[in-house]
């Protein structure tokens, strides 16, 4: 370990999330991040900038308590590099109705980027992702407990500690009484999480079957991760195989 550095700092990159109380039914989320160089500088086409703020990006969230939808979504951009970045404060306005839960970082990243939106949104608000579930769990705390069906659905693959089939989500399952099969956040039986969503929407868009790999590409996802994913949705019967190695919806 080389240990804390000590030299010159050159640029500090931070991101603060806060949840508050909007009313008794939703939570609203704020997201800043701010780039701030400490030496003068020069943007990629040359032209020089003096030390200072350099990106300073604000994305205020309205989150229903129980479902973690999404209902407003605001972005502020009060400091940055070009003026055509402005263009970009409306390219997360797809996201409004979404639910932040598993495949939510895979969704922003699909929507917004690869040349489609900002970079620096995208990276706030996957962040915020995350912290999300924690404001959410703390506001839970003034309330009723989690159900435990809600805290596998939060918890389950988030990391290598709650893996969905590792010990501690194996023991949440053999706590979870049976009348709580489904919590706010799972819902009904059968309910598609954002990443399912996100595969079915790419075949419908393509219009035609598509092997996993087109799938990937078009959701901007993982082709392993689609791969498991289309063979949950086969077996639940949401898609077919119309001939081999080639998916489509099934209506």
């Amino acid at each position: 370990m080389f240990g804390k550095p000590k030299g010159k700092k050159y640029h500090t990159r931070t991101i603060e999330v806060s949840t508050y109380e909007y009313d008794a039914r939703r939570l609203a989320v704020e997201g800043r991040l701010t780039d701030n160089r400490f030496q003068e500088s020069h943007l990629a086409t040359g032209e020089k900038r003096r030390p200072g703020i350099l990106h300073r990006m604000i994305i205020r969230l309205l989150v229903d308590r129980k479902t973690l939808a999404i209902e407003d979504l605001h972005v502020e951009m009060p400091s940055v590099p070009r003026a055509e970045c402005l263009e970009m404060s409306g390219s997360l306005e797809p996201l409004k109705g979404r639910r932040i839960a598993q495949g939510f970082t895979s969704l922003v990243k699909s929507l917004s980027g690869r040349g489609k939106g900002c970079c620096h949104l995208t990276a706030l608000l996957t962040a915020m992702g995350s912290s999300v579930i924690q404001g959410y769990a703390a506001a839970r705390e003034e309330g009723e407990p989690i159900a435990i069906a809600d805290l596998i659905a939060i918890l389950g693959d988030s990391c290598w500690t709650w893996r969905a089939e590792g010990p501690l989500i194996n023991q949440l399952k053999a706590f979870s009484p049976p009348h709580e099969a489904n919590g706010h956040l799972t819902g009904r039986t059968g309910q598609m999480d954002e990443r399912e969503k996100m595969i079915i929407e790419a075949m419908k868009k393509e219009g035609k079957p598509m092997r996993p790999g087109d799938i990937a590409k078009k959701a901007a996802m993982d082709k392993t991760e689609v791969a498991k994913i289309i063979d949950k949705l086969k077996k639940e019967g949401k898609v077919t195989t119309p001939k081999r190695c080639f998916y489509a919806p099934a209506e």
